[in-house]
C-alpha cells in the first residue's frame, strides 16, 4: 500500500552582491589590465553572457565566437583592459554583469 505526501515549499533567492574592483589608473594612450575571478558555486556547467556598460573604455579579453563556460565548482579568470579616452575620471566607469539563463 502506497502513501502520498504533499509538500508546500517556500523558496527564496538572493541576488549576488556586486563586487567592486580597485580603481584602474592609466596614462592616456596606454592600457592597463585587471583580472576578474569568476566562481561557479553550482553543480551545473554554466554558459555565461556578459553585459558591459562601457565597452569603449573597458574591453574583455575573450573570444566572442565561443561561449564563456564555467564548469561546476570551478574558478576562471578574465582580463579586462582599460583604455582611457580622455583625462580625468568622467566617463571612465563601467558595470560588467555576468549572467546566465540556466539558473
Amino acid at each position: 500500500m502506497g502513501e502520498e505526501f504533499w509538500y508546500l515549499l517556500k523558496l527564496t533567492t538572493e541576488l549576488p552582491k556586486p563586487k567592486r574592483i580597485p580603481e584602474m589608473q592609466c596614462d592616456l594612450g596606454k592600457k592597463i589590465i585587471q583580472t576578474l575571478p569568476l566562481y561557479n558555486p553550482t553543480h551545473e556547467t554554466l554558459e555565461l553572457k556578459i553585459r558591459n556598460s562601457n565597452p569603449e573604455n573597458f574591453v574583455m579579453d575573450l573570444n566572442r565566437k565561443l561561449p564563456l563556460v564555467l564548469l561546476p565548482h570551478s574558478t576562471t579568470e578574465l582580463s579586462v583592459y582599460f583604455h582611457p579616452s580622455g583625462l580625468g575620471r568622467y566617463g571612465h566607469e563601467t558595470c560588467i554583469n555576468f549572467y546566465c539563463t540556466q539558473v
